[in-house]
C-alpha cells in the first residue's frame, strides 16, 4: 500500500483499524497489525492520540458492525462500560512493538501485559495461560 494514502485514511474519524491477517498466514500483519498502529502511527508519527487509535480498533468497529456476544445478544462490546462484555487490554504504549516481519511472521507483538476476554485473563503479566474463554461474536441484526 501507499504509505501516504494509508496515513490520510487513518486520520479520518470514520476509518476503523482492522486486519485481514490471521495467525495461519505467512504475513507479519497476522501478529502485528494493532501493535504497529500504536508503535508507528501513535508513538512515532503522532498521527492521532492513543485514545483515538484504541477507539478505531475497538468501539468504532463494534458500534459500526453491531457486535454482540452470541450467547447474550444484549451484551455489547468495544467500550469499557457497565453491561458491556469485559474485553480489556492492559499495556504500556511505550513498550508496544511489532517485531513480526516476512522472515519471522509468527512473532508475537510485544508490550501487552494483560489481555482479558469476557472477564477472563488470556495473558497475565505478558505470559499466555492457555485459556480460551471467547465464543462466536455475531452482528446484532434487528
Amino acid at each position: 500500500m501507499n504509505e501516504d494514502v494509508m496515513q490520510r485514511f487513518l486520520v479520518d474519524p470514520h476509518v476503523m483499524v482492522s486486519t485481514d491477517g490471521g495467525p495461519e498466514m505467512r504475513h507479519p500483519r497476522g501478529f502485528g497489525s494493532f501493535a504497529k498502529i500504536i508503535r508507528k502511527y501513535v508513538n512515532e508519527l503522532n498521527l492521532f492520540p492513543l485514545e483515538e487509535a484504541i477507539y478505531k480498533m475497538s468501539g468504532l468497529p463494534a458500534e459500526t458492525l453491531g457486535l454482540t456476544d452470541e450467547a447474550q445478544v444484549d451484551v455489547q462490546r468495544g467500550l469499557i462500560r457497565e453491561g458491556f462484555a469485559a474485553d480489556l487490554l492492559i499495556f504500556d504504549p511505550e513498550k508496544v512493538n511489532d517485531p513480526a516481519d516476512f522472515e519471522n511472521p509468527h512473532t508475537l507483538a510485544e508490550g501487552f501485559d494483560w489481555v482479558i476476554v469476557n472477564g477472563v485473563a488470556l495473558i497475565e503479566e505478558g505470559e499466555r495461560n492457555g485459556l480460551l474463554p471467547s465464543g462466536m461474536i455475531r452482528r446484532n441484526v434487528e
